[in-house]
């Protein structure tokens, strides 16, 4: 099933999809749950910045051929997140990170994790990378759950973006 815009894969229960304008009053909305954004420091104040953090997506997919996609429930269409794939620099290397951020009231019930091992295939399988990451905050430790469950295993801790952060890794097989 796909919802007809530009799909990138899809799980049992979750379609995740190029984010698109249409997307921005649930991205702010995502990005102003308190609980959501306790661990980033980058979030948009008002709709109009919602529209250019989705066109900074829009830019990467051309830039790197991935970035973040918007997550949406396959029942309802929903958008409950954002999920995929960002280029970094972690340790002045060129890394790949797996990022995942869902609404609060859809947490605990495995769409995380579910979202995280289709983006580790198709980075994968797809883009054929080698490698992958997860740049987690220490105190997220819901977060370094998910990326246990995805596969990933704790590598190191670094300071990246002036800050102390956990780095999990995946190789593939």
């Amino acid at each position: 099933m796909s919802d007809g815009k530009c799909q990138i894969t899809e799980t049992k229960r979750l379609i995740l999809r190029e984010v698109e304008q249409g997307d921005s009053k649930a991205i702010f909305k995502l990005f102003n749950e308190p609980e959501v954004m306790k661990y980033f420091s980058n979030t948009p104040r008002s709709i109009e910045e919602a529209h250019e953090r989705i066109q900074r997506e829009i830019n990467r997919y051309t830039e790197h051929g991935f970035g973040l996609w918007a997550t949406v429930l396959k029942d309802t269409g929903k958008v409950i997140g954002q999920c995929g794939l960002l280029a970094q620099i972690v340790d002045e290397v060129k890394e790949t990170e797996i990022g995942y951020t869902l609404a609060r009231k859809y947490r605990g019930q495995g769409f995380a994790t579910e979202a995280a091992k289709a983006i580790k295939n198709y980075g994968f399988n797809k883009l054929k990378f080698n490698r992958l990451i997860s740049i987690i905050d220490p105190k997220n430790i819901a977060s370094q759950k998910v990326a246990l469950r995805t596969g990933l295993a704790f590598e190191k801790t670094t300071t990246w973006m002036n800050k102390q952060v956990k780095i999990y890794s995946v190789q593939k097989i």
